[in-house]
This record gives C-alpha cells, sequence and structure tokens, in this order.
C-alpha cells in the first residue's frame, strides 16, 4: 500500500472517534514508535546537557581513591556544595570529581592497574588538583606523581590550625628513581630516599567527607587512614587550598 493511501486510510478510521478512542486506537497501534520518539529525544538532550557541561572549565579536579561511595559516585553533592559555598558560577565552571578509581600496593589486579593508568594520564596532562585515599595506598598514586609541600604552599599559619584542630599531618618521604638504570623483575625502576615532608593532612575526621551512607566519599566505619594530598603540579593549587579548608571547617 502506498504511503498516502496509508494514511488516508487511518484518517478514516479517526474520522468517526471521540477524542478518547482516537487516543487508545493511536497508543495501541503508535505506542513502541512514540516511545522510541521520547526515547530518541531524551538521549539527545542528555548528551547535549554532558556535552555543554563537560565544556565549561574545571574549577577543581579531585581524585577520590578506593572510596566508599555509591558506583559512580552520583549521590555525593560535594562538588556542587563546595563550589555555592565560594559562590562559584556553575554556568561557568564545573568540578571534576572522580569516585570509581580503585588502587592497592600490590597492583596486580585489572582494576588497580586501570587506577594507575588513570592517576598517571591526570598527572602527566597536569590535571589532577587534589588526591585523597588510604595513606596505605597513597604512597602508591605519589611514585607516578608527587605531593606538593603543605608548609609551602598553604597560607601562613593554617597547616598549624588544622594540627590544632585534630587533623595530623601525613609525611611523605620522596623516590627519586635512576631513569638510566635497568627495571627489576617486577618492572620497577631502583630508586633512593629523598626528602621527607608534610605532604597531605588525615582527613578521618572531617564531616563533609565522611558520612554512614553512600552520599559520602568514605563511611565512617572504615578502618583506613585516609589523607588528603594535594597534586605536586595542581593546575588550580588556589582552590585546592580552598577545598582543604572547605572539608576541614
Amino acid at each position: 500500500m502506498a504511503v498516502s493511501d496509508e494514511i488516508r486510510e487511518q484518517t478514516n478510521k479517526l474520522k468517526d472517534m471521540n477524542n478518547k478512542q482516537k487516543c487508545e486506537y493511536i497508543w495501541t497501534y503508535y505506542k513502541w514508535w512514540i516511545l522510541g520518539t521520547i526515547g530518541a529525544i531524551a538521549f539527545v538532550i542528555s548528551l547535549a546537557s554532558a556535552i555543554i557541561k563537560n565544556s565549561k572549565p574545571i574549577y577543581l579536579d579531585v581524585m577520590f581513591l578506593n572510596s566508599t561511595a555509591n558506583e559512580q559516585g552520583d549521590l555525593c553533592t560535594l562538588d556542587t556544595d563546595f563550589l555555592k559555598e565560594y559562590n562559584v558560577d556553575e554556568g561557568e565552571y564545573r568540578a571534576s570529581f572522580d569516585y570509581t578509581t580503585y588502587l592497592d600496593n600490590n597492583g596486580g589486579n585489572q582494576q588497580s592497574v586501570a587506577g594507575q593508568v588513570k592517576v598517571v594520564s591526570k598527572y602527566q596532562a597536569e590535571e589532577l588538583d587534589v588526591i585523597c585515599g588510604p595513606d596505605e595506598v597513597l604512597s602508591e598514586a605519589a611514585d607516578v606523581g608527587g605531593y606538593a609541600k603543605l608548609e609551602e604552599v598553604l597560607p601562613e599559619g593554617m597547616l598549624e590550625e588544622l594540627i590544632n584542630k585534630g587533623y595530623e599531618p601525613y609525611y611523605y618521604t620522596e623516590k627519586i628513581y635512576d631513569d638510566d638504570a635497568a627495571p627489576d623483575s617486577e618492572g620497577k625502576l631502583p630508586f633512593t630516599y629523598g626528602e621527607k615532608y608534610i605532604g597531605g593532612i588525615y582527613i578521618n575526621n572531617s564531616k563533609k567527607l565522611f558520612g554512614e551512607d553512600s552520599r559520602y566519599p568514605y563511611n565512617t566505619a572504615l578502618e583506613d587512614k585516609v589523607v588528603l594530598a594535594i597534586a605536586w603540579n595542581s593546575p588550580h593549587l588556589e582552590h585546592a587550598i580552598q577545598f582543604l579548608d572547605y572539608v576541614t571547617k
């Protein structure tokens, strides 16, 4: 049947129906087409929204290693809460908070290897501002990047104030790798230890990072001691310091 004939036939069927009958007829015979069209429109709107959102300049980039938040961290409002606290225009800027990266000291499983690759990529692209995670894995993350010396980057008196508030300093000893040497049987380069300095703050006291449900990056039941550190090459150092101040208020 030609398209014009099909249209004419459907028009004739609808002509003698009342509004309720017309709606029932259309829904019965065309509901999948209607639902498909609605779904396609919703997808386009969602995609356009994501593109617009991701095109905004980043105000702060934070990575929460081994977070206990829900799988994607989509219940956490920490990013928007932080931006609002400092009156950042969310129409102009966005915060990138990652709750999905996992690392362990063994580094042998696929998830941990993927986490290492992600951390390396962030450091090399000079995108990462703040990194949080259990102290036992933070040294693993530092091996591919490094942490800012808080004594040097924080405003005068801020570090002492944090310590007085009960936030214990995290001491990190940098590793100096010999790039000219051959790697060992595990593929690791030999290194010597360098300077020991305060590279972060133990953050378990933070009411903004720890809670009893998946709205928070870490659960209060977590036994690990969690550290917040600032990446040594943070592109938004001032904003990273703001975030440290925010989560320790």
